[in-house]
């Protein structure tokens, strides 16, 4: 299908675009929590924090922006407080393509883990499942759930588990 994963740091031309994702995304997201366009600047801009956004195209055409990430550095651990992406491109890798690049931000800030905490909801079974499918610790207590995956596997992740 000649899919094509980039990714793009914020810009005030596509961070419109961010705060929407946050609003509309809701089966593959860790917690669902809106941030606004501002939030997401701030973080990009913190010098702690990073925010990431994944462009996809194929063979039919370019599907824009369909995910981001927030994540900031803390001690040993990179925390992942934002993880989403459109079902429009679920089960095409893209999602393994992110967490290989939050993997790599890790190995960048000499962190040795990736911790994604997730808060339950009715509708995003998809993401955690798909973090259940990375080896790590996992880690469910009523409607919270911690995914502790070392900075090696998170940015071996789509070598090692992208779909042929």
């Amino acid at each position: 299908l000649g899919l094509k994963v980039q990714s793009e740091s914020p810009n005030e031309t596509n961070l419109p675009r961010l705060a929407q994702l946050t609003e509309r995304t809701n089966q593959f997201n860790i917690n669902n929590v809106k941030r606004s366009a501002a939030e997401l600047r701030e973080t990009a801009t913190s010098g702690t924090g990073a925010v990431e956004a994944f462009r996809v195209s194929d063979k039919f055409g370019d599907y824009g922006i369909v995910g981001l990430y927030s994540a900031h550095a803390e001690s040993a651990d990179l925390h992942v407080d934002t993880f989403l992406m459109s079902c429009r491109v679920l089960g095409r890798g893209v999602e393994h393509c992110m967490i290989a690049n939050i993997g790599r931000l890790a190995q960048q800030h000499n962190a040795s883990n990736v911790k994604i905490s997730v808060r339950v909801t009715d509708r995003n079974l998809p993401v955690r499942q798909f973090l259940n499918l990375i080896e790590g610790k996992h880690v469910a207590k009523d409607r919270e759930e911690l995914h502790i995956i070392s900075a090696e596997t998170a940015a071996a992740s789509v070598a090692v588990n992208a779909p042929p």
